[in-house]
C-alpha cells in the first residue's frame, strides 16, 4: 500500500550559472539528482525573484513495517530525534563508504567491525555522523549484523543472516518506481525481515525511512507533513 503527498516550498531565484538557472531554498540545502538537475517540478513563477517547487513524499507499508520516502532535503534526526535517542545505530554506509570512528568517537564507545560502525547508546543526535549517501540500521539493543558487503555486487551476496548488502549506493529507494527496482525491493525486504531492526534510514537522492515502531512512524509522518 502506498500513498503519495505533495507540498510546496518557496525558493529564491538567483542569477543563471553556466549551466542555466540555479535555485537555492531559503534556509535549507537541496538534494540534486545524479544528472545535476532538479527532480522537482516547477509549478509557477510568482514573480521575478521567486518560484514554487513541488516536493513529494510517499508512504507505504510492508508486513509490520511502515515506510516513508521523500525528495525533500532536511536533517531527519533534528526533525524527529526519537528515531535514535536511547537506541543503537549500525552504520553500513557514510558518504558511500565505510565509517571509521575517530579517536573521539572510539573513546565515546563507537567501534568498527567487518566494515560496519556501531554506536554506543545514543544520547544526543549530534553524536551520529552523517554526510549523505548514508545507511543506518537502528536497534533497541546492541546488535551485531555480521559482515558488510559494501562495494560488492549486491546480487551476488549470500542472502542469509550474517551477510549484509548495502542498498543506498545503488540509488535505491522504495519510491518512485524508477528507483524501486523489483529485484532490489525483494532483497531489501528479505534483509529487513532477517535483521528486524527497529528502524532503517537511507539518504541518497531520496530520503527513505522504515520502521516497525508505529508511534515513531506517526511522529515522523506528522513532522514531515508539517514541513510542507
Amino acid at each position: 500500500m502506498t500513498k503519495t503527498y505533495h507540498g510546496s516550498h518557496l525558493w529564491d531565484l538567483y542569477p543563471a550559472s553556466q549551466n542555466g538557472m540555479r535555485f537555492r531554498p531559503a534556509n535549507r540545502r537541496y538534494r540534486y539528482s545524479t544528472a545535476g538537475n532538479f527532480r522537482n517540478r516547477i509549478d509557477n513563477v510568482e514573480h521575478e525573484r521567486h518560484t514554487t517547487i513541488t516536493l513529494m513524499f510517499t508512504v507505504g507499508s510492508y508486513g509490520v513495517y511502515e515506510w516513508l520516502v521523500t525528495d525533500d532535503n532536511f536533517d531527519l534526526l533534528q526533525l524527529s530525534p526519537e528515531i535514535v535517542l536511547g537506541k543503537y545505530v549500525a552504520i553500513t554506509s557514510i558518504d558511500s563508504g565505510q565509517l571509521m570512528p575517530t579517536d573521539k568517537e572510539t573513546a565515546a564507545g563507537w567501534l568498527s567491525r567487518a566494515r560496519i560502525a556501531y554506536s554506543p547508546k545514543i544520547e544526543n543526535v549530534q553524536d551520529v555522523p552523517r554526510a549523505g549517501y548514508d545507511e543506518w540500521y537502528i536497534f533497541d539493543a546492541p546488535t551485531d549484523l555480521g559482515t558488510s558487503h559494501l562495494g560488492e555486487n549486491i546480487f551476488e551476496i549470500t542472502p542469509e543472516r550474517g551477510h549484509l548488502g548495502v542498498f543506498v549506493n545503488y540509488g535505491f529507494a522504495l519510491h518512485p518506481p524508477d528507483r524501486a527496482d523489483k529485484h532490489l525491493v525483494t532483497l531489501f525486504w528479505e534483509q529487513i525481515n532477517r535483521i528486524q531492526p527497529d528502524s532503517y534510514l537511507a539518504d541518497n537522492d531520496y530520503l527513505t525511512f522504515v520502521t516497525g515502531n508505529k508511534a515513531v512512524f506517526a511522529s515522523v509522518l506528522n513532522a514531515v507533513k508539517a514541513l510542507g
